[in-house]
């Protein structure tokens, strides 16, 4: 198996890259990897490179000499792993440096296909939360309109002149705690992964997620009827 690692700066420029290739070795695995500056002058010698041997294998996690890859989620294999590297440093004891790779959005589900730079994918799930945003709130306006006209429907039938809006003033103020908790669940995510270049998807990516959830339980609670009834608004897709 062959695979690369990009290390990018704040801007989306390469710091450097590592090619590696895990193979077959005396009957058992090892992850061999040379790294490569921006300019693609090599870090290692020709003819050397770093060898990780493997030392013992798990259902979710694979033990190399210096080297651990584990699940993030051992019952969900498919979410992501980490990576555990001991590296020299200055410091009497080899330290340890901890990179964590999550599933870039669901099965079938591909977001930003056409970007290639850190830039180009910052603006793209940017423009997508914008949007995805603004659906929600259209689609929450929609629910108001709706219970609203339905409350003072509601009230003529029993001859009241004040429409019963309890329940309105209580989905404000759902929608007013669901900003504040994707603010804080979001803004956790950044904090996170604000090391990594990749910081700024992740709590966009965040973002979109509990952003379309949000738009879908509108629809689901207020915007659909319990008999045969066409939604008032077509039922919200992932975003894209």
């Amino acid at each position: 198996m062959v695979g690369t690692f990009v290390q990018e700066t704040t801007d989306g420029a390469i710091m450097f890259t590592e090619h590696l290739y895990l193979m077959e070795e005396n009957d058992t695995l090892a992850l061999r990897l040379k790294h490569f500056n921006a300019d693609l002058t090599g870090w290692e010698e020709k003819d050397d490179m770093l060898t990780f041997r493997l030392v013992a294998i798990e259902p979710c996690a694979a033990y190399f000499n210096a080297l651990t890859l584990r699940c993030v989620d051992p019952d969900n294999p498919g979410s992501g792993i980490v990576a555990a590297v001991r590296m020299k440093s200055d410091k009497p004891e080899p330290q340890e440096l901890v990179f964590r790779f999550e599933r870039m959005g669901e099965p079938g589900r591909t977001i930003c296909p056409d970007s290639t730079t850190t830039l180009d994918m910052n603006q793209c799930y940017a423009d997508i939360a914008t949007a995805s945003d603004e659906r929600r709130k259209r689609y929450f306006d929609a629910a108001i309109a709706r219970e609203t006209e339905s409350a003072a429907e509601t009230e003529r039938m029993l001859g009241e002149t004040e429409p019963d809006t309890q329940h309105i003033a209580q989905m404000r103020a759902s929608e007013t705690a669901f900003e504040a908790y994707r603010e804080a669940e979001c803004g956790a995510v950044w904090e996170s992964w604000k090391t990594g270049t990749i910081r700024t998807i992740m709590a966009l990516g965040c973002q979109i997620e509990l952003t379309d959830r949000r738009t879908h339980t509108i629809w689901q609670n207020w915007l659909t009827y319990m008999d045969s009834t066409p939604p008032t608004l077509p039922e919200p897709m992932p975003s894209r």
